[in-house]
């Protein structure tokens, strides 16, 4: 087409918008073990991200560190990469001061990646706020956590389909979801989500059923079928009001495991669809509180920043 016609043209089509640069975030921390306590000895970080003090309100041996995105918000074209380690018998909890928010895009995707690593006998404990996907939001969520043998990890994933609270759906734009568990080259949860704004998968039986809101706990290694804390949380689960679902699983390879019932190729997977994004924080949150005192051998101190 020569460039009268595609002047004449001009009114059928607009032109595509010019691709813009967006923030470029990463940050890459470590934790170590260094005279029974847990220092974060590593802080890097380029754009806006970037770590609160750490606060130690269970003991020095556990660090309690708040990641921070002044920005507070993601749209087209911005990117943020988080790393961790954790080393040998290191314990690090992580969370967010509020909900990441995705916000409409003209075209290009939001790109949120966070790759764990947990050294033998380290744990990591990944309890942020919950991901907002506002209606036009183009969003790729990508989380791997790769833990060595003796390593132990709880992690959270709440996603909102629009903003449910008005009524507002997620009825256009699209999210990538990948989230995985691994122990060595053995995968002990792989997920992958496409969900497509008005797609079937939000209102199909075999989807969301209409939820707008996705939760997901994953522990590992986890706990015996028969533990009374996974009936607990069984509980948590039945007690939601009605429309609203809340289960956990055990999830193995079917190997015997150790004479205590527990096998470190093992995972539970604890899981909330429903219509609050209120219910399902308080929920998964819940959750963790029951399960981290049998799974870590440590009584539930919640951040701080949970009070605000």
């Amino acid at each position: 087409m020569t460039a009268p016609e595609a002047g004449a043209h001009a009114g059928a089509s607009a032109a595509p918008e010019p691709a813009v640069a967006g923030w470029d975030a990463t940050l890459a921390i470590a934790f170590v073990a260094i005279g029974g306590a847990t220092v974060l000895l590593r802080n890097g970080q380029r754009g806006p991200l970037a770590v609160q003090r750490p606060f130690s309100p269970e003991g020095r041996d556990v660090s309690h560190v708040t990641l921070l995105h002044p920005p507070g918000g993601l749209v087209g074209g911005d990117r943020l990469s988080i790393g961790v380690e954790v080393g040998e018998g290191a314990h690090a909890l992580l969370t967010t001061p509020a909900a990441a928010k995705h916000y409409r895009s003209a075209g290009q995707p939001a790109r949120q990646q966070q790759q764990f690593a947990v050294a033998s006998g380290g744990t990591l404990e990944w309890l942020p706020h919950e991901t907002i996907l506002f209606d036009g939001a183009v969003s790729e969520l990508r989380t791997r956590v790769d833990l060595a043998a003796g390593a132990s990890f709880i992690g959270i994933d709440l996603i909102c389909f629009g903003l449910p609270a008005r009524a507002e759906r997620f009825t256009r734009g699209r999210c990538r979801q990948r989230l995985e568990v691994w122990r060595g080259d053995c995968p002990l949860f792989v997920e992958r989500g496409d969900f497509d704004g008005g797609a079937q998968v939000h209102g199909a039986r075999w989807g969301l059923h209409d939820a707008a809101i996705m939760g997901t706990l994953v522990a590992a290694p986890g706990l015996p079928a028969d533990h009374e804390a996974l009936a607990a949380v069984r509980d948590l689960g039945v007690a939601l009001p009605g429309g609203d679902l809340g289960a956990v699983t055990r999830l193995d390879w079917g190997a015997a495991g150790t004479t205590d019932g527990t096998d470190d190729r093992s995972v539970l997977c604890c899981r909330y669809l429903g219509a609050s994004a209120e219910r399902g924080v308080r929920y998964l949150r819940e959750a963790w509180r029951i399960l981290r005192p049998p799974l870590l051998g440590r009584p539930p101190v919640a951040p701080r920043i949970w009070a605000t």
